[in-house]
């Protein structure tokens, strides 16, 4: 019998950098499709590696707010380094 891959079993849920809830994909497969990109750019932003994918966040469970909190202290150090956000 053929195995399914985790990304085809796992559902992940869309966020904007805001923090809206955008929809749950029923697989981290659909929203690679659906973004024209792999799967491992989707799990890496699940896993926090990356902490957004084309102005997107990905999540595989339903609590934004620590990511927020990530994405908010990342751009403060950026700005307090550059003088500016990058």
């Amino acid at each position: 019998f053929p195995t399914r891959r985790s990304s085809d079993l796992l559902s992940v849920n869309e966020y904007t950098v805001e923090g809206e809830f955008v929809k749950t994909w029923n697989s981290i497969s659909l929203a690679a499709k659906e973004y024209n990109t792999s799967t491992s750019n989707i799990c890496k932003c699940t896993k926090g590696t990356i902490l957004t994918y084309k102005g997107r966040i990905f999540l595989k469970d339903t609590n934004i707010t620590e990511r927020l909190i990530l994405i908010s202290k990342r751009k403060h150090i950026s700005k307090t380094e550059n003088g500016k956000l990058s």
